[in-house]
């Protein structure tokens, strides 16, 4: 069940989280291979503050793939709009996590590059960054924030208004990628959170 939490003043990243030797074998064990960076993971929410720590991403895996680990990732999730149409994906049945279903782009773990030099993160960097790369759209017209949404992962959601007329292209992570009439949602299976965030007015 997903529960919502009102943004906190602040988003900060202590430092790298530690595991155990229990823990690091957990991780290998479940880790398929790939691109290792570092991603980042709630350790305490408060309305004052999101205090988060740095993790590998396969530890994410891990934990997103039945591990006996706890990590809590944090997310950035966004509805694309225009002219009160929602910009939708239909995830790739490649993808770990709800293959082949629809879901409001775009989405996904925030990394490193969104953390600034005081240790604060920057989350409008971070959603802009996954719009760029599930969709090519680089121009907005302003973002603003809905709040944070949590059930397995944290997710720190926004708004983004484009122009009429901007161009999309679909990235790896969707075979497709369409506007959306908010009326007239496309049949099929969503992701919750997407399903969630097309209750919220415009």
């Amino acid at each position: 069940m997903l529960t919502y939490y009102p943004n906190p003043k602040k988003i900060f990243v202590k430092g790298d989280r530690e595991f155990s030797d229990r823990e690091k074998k957990e991780i290998a064990a479940c880790w398929k291979g790939g691109v290792d960076g570092a991603v980042i993971a709630v350790a305490e929410y408060s309305a004052e503050i999101l205090l988060c720590e740095l993790v590998a991403y396969s530890a994410v895996y891990a934990f997103l793939h039945g591990g006996k680990i706890d990590v809590q990732p944090l997310c950035v999730s966004g509805r694309v709009i225009c002219e009160g149409s929602f910009l939708v994906g239909k995830r790739s049945k490649q993808v770990s996590t709800y293959a082949g279903c629809w879901e409001l782009c775009p989405s996904g773990i925030i990394d490193q590059s969104s953390l600034l030099p005081d240790g604060s993160v920057d989350i409008n960097h971070a959603v802009l960054k996954e719009l760029y790369e599930e969709t090519g759209i680089r121009s907005v017209q302003a973002v603003r924030p809905i709040g944070i949404y949590r059930e397995k992962i944290w997710d720190i959601c926004l708004d983004i208004y484009v122009q009429k007329g901007t161009t999309f292209s679909s990235g790896e992570e969707y075979d497709l990628v369409q506007w959306m009439n908010p009326h007239a949602k496309i049949e099929g299976a969503w992701v919750p959170l997407s399903e969630e965030l097309l209750k919220l007015p415009i």
